[in-house]
């Protein structure tokens, strides 16, 4: 009894660490049973590389949530701040600065890119 809790806490950790286990342990299974021809599994590598793109998707989903979360509590702290952290408006106007040197060297860049085409 004993064995197969630790056999199926040991399964629930890999599928923890690797969401495709299953799929995987199929192609695998699969060349085993065809004699390693990989042209006759064929199906089941492609239900590894959609699981794959399930959880790369599920993955990016999850990330942009939190940046949005994390930037919406960030937002909150800042204007619950009624004193004014010292430099801030300097790093402000820099960043400002920045952006407008940035855009004008685009624009620059799009004008010489322009005048070559001619």
């Amino acid at each position: 009894m004993n064995n197969v809790r630790r056999d199926s806490q040991a399964a629930a950790e890999r599928l923890r660490r690797d969401p495709c286990y299953l799929e995987r342990m199929k192609s695998m299974q699969c060349l085993e049973d065809e004699g390693y021809d990989s042209k006759k599994c064929k199906w089941a590598f492609d239900l590894v590389k959609e699981c794959k793109r399930r959880q790369s998707r599920i993955s990016a989903a999850a990330a942009q949530k939190l940046a949005q979360e994390q930037g919406k509590k960030l937002e909150a702290w800042l204007e619950g701040l009624e004193v004014p952290r010292p430099g801030f408006k300097r790093l402000q106007r820099e960043a400002e600065e920045k952006r407008k040197r940035e855009e004008a060297d685009e624009a620059a860049a799009a004008a010489a890119a322009e005048a070559t085409d001619r």
